[in-house]
C-alpha cells in the first residue's frame, strides 16, 4: 500500500512538472508544496466553461460575476457540486502576483474542481489582442 502511495504522488509530480515547465513555472512553491497542474485552454473551447478570473487588489470574477475573495469557496461549490465536468480556466491580469493566482487555483480546488487550465496570454496583434 505505501508504495502505491509513493508511485501516486511521483506520477502526480511527473505530471506538474510537465505541465508546469510548459508554463514557465518550476511547479513548486516557495515552500516546496507542489502547485496545481495547468491546462491550457483549446482554441474551440466549450461555451459552457468556467473562467475565474484574479484581478488586481483582491478582485475576483466567475464568468464575469464579481465575487468576493470570502465568498469565493462558497459560490465555486454552488457551481461545481451540480456539474459533472469539474475544469476551470484561470485567468490573471497584468501585475497580479503569481501567489494571488496560486491562492485562486487552490480555492476552486478545495471547491471541488478537479482540472485547472490556464489560458493563453493574447500576443500583439494575434486573435483577442486588443489594438
Amino acid at each position: 500500500m505505501q508504495k502505491f502511495h509513493r508511485l501516486a504522488a511521483l506520477g502526480a509530480m511527473a505530471t506538474l512538472t510537465v505541465a508546469l515547465a510548459a508554463c514557465g513555472s518550476s511547479g513548486m512553491t516557495s515552500s516546496g508544496a507542489a502547485t496545481a497542474a495547468p491546462t491550457v485552454a483549446p482554441a474551440n473551447a466549450n461555451a459552457n466553461q468556467i473562467v475565474l478570473e484574479v484581478g488586481p487588489g483582491g478582485k475576483y470574477a466567475i464568468n464575469s460575476e464579481t465575487v468576493t475573495r470570502d465568498r469565493l469557496p462558497t459560490r465555486l461549490k454552488e457551481i461545481y457540486d451540480p456539474r459533472p465536468e469539474k475544469i476551470i480556466f484561470v485567468k490573471g491580469s497584468q501585475g497580479v502576483k503569481y501567489a494571488d493566482i496560486i491562492d485562486a487555483m487552490d480555492v476552486a480546488r478545495g471547491s471541488g474542481v478537479k482540472v485547472i487550465g490556464i489560458p493563453p496570454k493574447d500576443t500583439p496583434g494575434g486573435p483577442g489582442a486588443t489594438k
